[in-house]
């Protein structure tokens, strides 16, 4: 009689994959970082699932790549360094995401607790370096796959109930390696029901009162009902810079507030003397705001968000009524109640462009005619996002860009990491298959620009420089409170040829006549282009009250 061989065992694999497993349930499908000995196993399976690895050249530069791919996915994204340094270096990126409200998982190895207080190489844990809990949410150093549950569930929960959720696991590689068998544990489904915002009160609060409004990043989603109400009330609407886009095109729409903001919006508001300001989807932070007297309303705020952390925002001390619910359902209950229209007729133009002089400086290009030639065409000819770093390019893209739709622009102006604009650019590119723009500045490009790294990948990153040799909007800031310049310009740099040589096309710009030709061959490249914009540092960035201190 035959024998029924029995079914063959699988064979153990290593117990990395069940993490990698828990982060694909969790809907991570991107993981950015910089290879090292102790994070080999998670690295190795990584790659055997289905997610995308690409590998940075900067730890801080794959968090702010992780920034720009979560602008454009709107999923959490993965992290992967090493230890020692590799932890220390990734902080500034790892805060710039947690800045920016983006959700990520950091994978760190953490050495192993026999090897521990003996003078390990880049040891983590005992008396080495151990990453501080900010800025995260969470933290777990798993010693054994009987966490592996505990973990998933933590993870599963914080993501679905925590806006911007950061975490950082820390794993030894000897537990990475472990040999195991059998299938991850299940992730639980774990849920926040919207629900529907009562707003009975709130709009008979504002019913018959001077009412303006404000938008940030958070209503980037909710531009046409933004829109709507604005329509239907006519009340006047400001932007924070990450809210361009959602309400440019009201006609009440009076200008940005905040970097790079708009002396007349300030003066509008102030004409109009709101007896409740409605804030949609920003914290009303220094960037966002300048903590400007002229915003604060007479009775109070009136603000909505998920995350009651944005309640008190920039202005503790004014009166504040807070709404935790997500935006799109409240605004949808709020048009229904269907509040009068006031009264408001807007005095002047939302935007003070500056002046091009009509007779240029030879040899380089007036900042205006760069942003006007960005406006005309990356901004009105494509869809591609603009990311602008946290110096002068953010303070001259919030001034004189206008959008029609809302999440086309980003700057990471809180965190204020230098750099991020070409590094988010390259994860904006990947994540959408096409071509994201960074708007930064020599300095920037030359601390983090990852340019090597869309090089490697074929990514259609487009870095637009606006080069004034070195430090331009510190140096502005120091002559404008009367202080020598402290060594804020660099030597003499050609940019177009350090990209060109790393790999990527790129063309160097000293006349504004040649600049939409250039912009639009960055935009046609197919994969990554510099365009090195030589532009007249004698002319002040429009930092308004920024200089003030």
């Amino acid at each position: 009689m035959a024998s029924i061989a029995p079914a063959p065992e699988e064979p153990p694999f290593e117990f990395a994959r069940h993490i990698v497993a828990v982060l694909h349930a969790l809907g991570i499908r991107a993981a950015y970082g910089v290879i090292g000995r102790e994070i080999v196993p998670l690295v190795s399976a990584l790659h055997a699932a289905p997610l995308v690895v690409r590998y940075a050249r900067s730890e801080s530069g794959a968090a702010l790549m992780a920034l720009g791919d979560w602008t454009q996915s709107d999923r959490p994204t993965a992290l992967f360094v090493t230890t020692g340094p590799g932890i220390t270096n990734v902080l500034t990126g790892a805060g710039a995401l947690r800045a920016a409200g983006a959700p990520f998982v950091l994978l760190s190895p953490l050495t192993p607790a026999e090897e521990t207080d003996r003078g390990a190489i880049q040891e983590t844990g005992g008396d080495g370096y151990l990453a501080p809990r900010e800025p995260f949410d969470y933290q777990a150093q798993i010693h054994s796959a009987a966490q592996l549950e505990i973990v998933a569930g933590r993870l599963a929960a914080g993501l679905a109930s925590t806006p911007g959720f950061a975490a950082h696991l820390q794993i030894p590689q000897t537990i990475q390696a472990m040999l195991t068998g059998g299938d991850a544990p299940a992730v639980p489904v774990h849920s926040v029901l919207p629900g529907r915002p009562d707003v009975a009160p709130i709009a008979s609060l504002l019913r018959g009162r001077r009412v303006a409004l404000w938008v940030g990043s958070g209503a980037r989603d909710c531009g046409p009902q933004v829109r709507e109400l604005v329509a239907r009330t006519g009340m006047p609407v400001c932007a924070s810079p990450r809210g361009l886009g959602v309400a440019d095109a009201c006609d009440s729409f009076v200008g940005v507030v905040g970097n790079g903001g708009h002396k007349t919006a300030l003066e509008e508001l102030a004409a109009f003397a709101p007896e409740y300001m409605l804030v949609l989807g920003t914290t009303r932070g220094q960037a966002s705001s300048g903590w400007e007297p002229a915003l604060i309303p007479s009775q109070a705020f009136v603000v909505v968000d998920r995350d009651p952390r944005a309640f008190a925002g920039g202005y503790p001390q004014v009166t504040t009524i807070g709404v935790q619910s997500a935006l799109a359902p409240f605004l949808d209950a709020l048009l229904e109640a269907d509040l009068p229209r006031m009264t408001f007729t807007r005095r002047r133009a939302p935007r003070a462009r500056l002046a091009v002089v009509e007779e240029p400086t030879p040899g380089v290009v007036h900042p205006g005619a760069a942003m006007a030639s960005i406006q005309r065409v990356i901004v009105e000819r494509s869809d591609a996002p603009i990311f602008s770093d946290a110096s002068s390019p953010m303070f001259w893209c919030a001034h004189c860009l206008e959008f029609h739709e809302g999440g086309r622009y980003f700057t990471e102006h809180a965190w204020g990491s230098i750099g991020t604009a070409g590094a988010a650019a390259v994860g904006a590119a990947a994540a959408r298959g096409d071509v994201a723009v960074a708007v930064t500045g020599d300095a920037g490009v030359q601390m983090f620009n990852e340019i090597n790294t869309a090089v490697q990948y074929a990514i259609p990153a487009a870095f637009v420089v606006l080069d004034d040799g070195g430090w331009g909007a510190v140096a502005h800031g120091m002559e404008a409170n009367d202080r020598p310049d402290h060594h804020a310009w660099f030597p003499p740099t050609d940019l177009a040829q350090l990209a060109t040589a790393m790999g990527a096309q790129a063309v160097r710009v000293t006349d504004a006549h040649d600049l939409d030709d250039a912009l639009r061959r960055a935009l046609a490249a197919g994969g990554p282009f510099l365009v090195d914009v030589v532009i007249d540092r004698s002319i002040d960035p429009p930092m308004g009250n920024r200089t003030q201190r």
